[in-house]
């Protein structure tokens, strides 16, 4: 065969490989309408039934919520419409969701969290309810909520002191309560703050992050300190509000019982250094913990079932080379839609910048191995037209594409997918064998949350209402176009 002709076979293979990596799985025209304020603007969000891989979309505007039906291949099934019930304080921002029996419900909040209620479609029944909840917080603190398993669980301290409370809300409304008493635990103790409610009051940006660890998650999004995970019948808490600690707060959904535990950070010589920058991730049963400074870095590996260290790696300022590196030491600037990234040459100049940010981990595996991506992230002054990120208290954040109105982020899996409008991070990526946790030599592959941000970026801001969620062995992508009136869905592979 001619060199030519295999040249051209190679690039027809290549250019099919990419169009089904990015074929378009729904498309139909859909009125959205456009609000005034930019906090409440149209939005998305898929709640999946895994019993038979159907789906609905929830495709809110400022005066109504639609939901589309779609069976287990992503065909339009059923459809049922909505008109929000006045301008109520509890229908402002989605809080989370869950699915059991063919509803679906969406658990709606104020802005303040202190009103509360429910929207069930029933699409069997064709009927659409909201119910109020009534729930008992004049003592308590909101701080973060997640779906899962049927419920909405919630999480409260009561202030001033160690109790924490969760809520299981059923979707008609009703709930079960459970107190936790932490007293005589230090989480904060350098600060002179003991109570576990001091963790969550000094600001927004200290309440629980849901995490989705499925998911190749953005450094940004990692390094919120305080974070939220489910695993098999577990909902876990982490605490990072020290450099040399993780508080690990587990639930066990079937008991009920908890379980408090600390684990150290592990020792780093930083000399008469003020920076530094710690932080931790939990990934298949097992916790990652970071701690670096100007002078040095660990990242160590524990398992949560048996509370042994796996593996511990160390970067000091005088190495030349790191032999845990699968790829170089990157610092990436991201202004509105544009990302500029440079490598950085040395461990000195990784570090310095690494403790200058909050640290940031994130966890991914994939056919080659176990992706261990390490960190820092710092948004960029308000001068600089930034938008602080807001996991948890809503606002406007940049996606690949443009700013979008995400109200809360508790839907993980979207969360890991977008990024502020303005920020700077330092990273670099190694690979570890999934067996016992030791370094991988290999080239790490695009993601597809990367090959989604390529594509999305080509869209700009003709798109709004952005949704990311997985479906089997692939990532969806959902957007609406503004000229069109239409709703998108595209395929990209894991």
């Amino acid at each position: 065969m001619k060199p030519t002709l295999v040249v051209i076979l190679f690039c027809i293979v290549v250019t099919l490989q990419a169009t089904y990596a990015q074929a378009v799985l729904f498309e139909e025209s859909i009125h959205m309408k456009r609000s005034v304020w930019k906090w409440q603007d149209r939005e998305a969000f898929p709640v999946q039934n895994e019993a038979d891989s159907s789906l609905s979309l929830f495709l809110i505007d400022r005066s109504s919520v639609q939901g589309l039906l779609f069976n287990k291949s992503l065909k339009l099934s059923d459809t049922l419409h909505a008109e929000k019930q006045g301008s109520g304080p509890a229908m402002h921002r989605i809080l989370g969701a869950s699915q059991g029996n063919g509803v679906y419900t969406l658990y709606l909040t104020s802005r303040d969290h202190r009103d509360f209620s429910t929207l069930t479609f029933d699409y069997t029944r064709r009927e659409v309810q909201q119910h109020t909840l009534n729930l008992p917080l004049e003592k308590e603190r909101f701080i973060g909520a997640i779906g899962y398993r049927g419920k909405l669980y919630m999480f409260t301290t009561v202030k001033g002191t160690s109790k924490l409370n969760l809520y299981g809300v059923t979707p008609a409304g009703q709930y079960e309560v459970h107190t936790y008493d932490f007293t005589g635990s230090a989480f904060m103790p350098t600060k002179g703050k003991d109570r576990l409610d001091d963790v969550f009051r000094a600001q927004p940006q200290t309440m629980l992050t849901a995490i989705d660890h499925e998911v190749p998650n953005d450094i940004e999004l990692t390094s919120q300190v305080n974070k939220l995970y489910t695993l098999d019948h577990q909902l876990i808490i982490t605490l990072d509000n020290e450099l040399y600690q993780t508080w690990v707060i587990t639930i066990d959904l079937n008991t009920y019982q908890e379980a408090l535990k600390y684990y150290d950070q592990g020792k780093i010589h930083c000399g008469a250094a003020l920076n530094a920058s710690s932080a931790s991730y939990i990934h298949n049963n097992v916790l990652y913990q970071m701690k670096g400074c100007p002078g040095e870095m660990v990242v160590r590996l524990t398992s949560l079932a048996k509370g042994e260290m796996l593996q511990e790696y160390r970067i000091q300022d005088t190495e030349e080379k790191i032999a845990f590196m699968n790829t170089p030491f990157l610092q990436v600037k991201t202004l509105g839609k544009n990302e500029k990234e440079k490598e950085l040459n040395t461990a000195r100049q990784f570090l310095r910048k690494l403790s200058k940010g909050k640290g940031g981990l994130s966890v991914y595996t994939t056919a080659a191995g176990v992706e261990l991506a390490i960190g820092s992230y710092q948004a960029e002054s308000k001068g600089s037209g930034a938008v602080m990120p807001m996991p948890m208290g809503g606002g406007s954040i940049m996606t690949p594409g443009g700013v979008v109105t995400l109200p809360v982020s508790y839907y993980p899996t979207y969360s890991g997918f977008v990024s502020s409008k303005a920020s700077r991070s330092v990273y670099f990526k190694t690979l570890l064998h999934p067996a016992d946790y030791t370094h991988k030599d290999g080239n790490l592959q695009k993601t597809g949350f990367e090959e989604m941000a390529d594509f999305s970026r080509t869209l700009g801001d003709k798109s709004v209402a952005e949704t990311v969620f997985k479906k089997g062995n692939y990532y969806v992508l959902g957007y609406y176009l503004k000229s069109k009136d239409q709703y998108v869905m595209r395929r990209f592979s894991h």
